[in-house]
């Protein structure tokens, strides 16, 4: 594409029944039952990434810290992605 980008037109994957579960250790479990299937799968979620979700949705960790350098200003944006010529200068 060039220029401007045409709007992104969402994909559905798949329609179904949802469970989440949080675990006794801080992590999550999502069992997922697909529409016209009998068993559901299952899909764990460590503790870990939990955690570090949780951390940058309140601004905090690495990807936090980002963020919010980002929003004061101090991470700048490359000329090309300002759309101020190539970024090679």
């Amino acid at each position: 594409m060039t220029g401007t980008a045409a709007a992104a037109v969402p994909e559905l994957l798949s329609r179904g029944a949802y469970s989440l579960y949080k675990t006794p250790d801080g992590g999550l479990h999502l069992a997922y039952r697909a529409d016209g299937e009998e068993e559901d799968r299952h899909l764990p979620i460590p503790p870990a990434v939990m955690r570090m979700a949780e951390a940058a949705a309140n601004g905090a960790g690495p990807f936090g810290r980002l963020k919010a350098l980002a929003g004061l200003g101090k991470l700048e944006l490359n000329p090309a992605e300002r759309g101020e010529g190539d970024g090679l200068d």
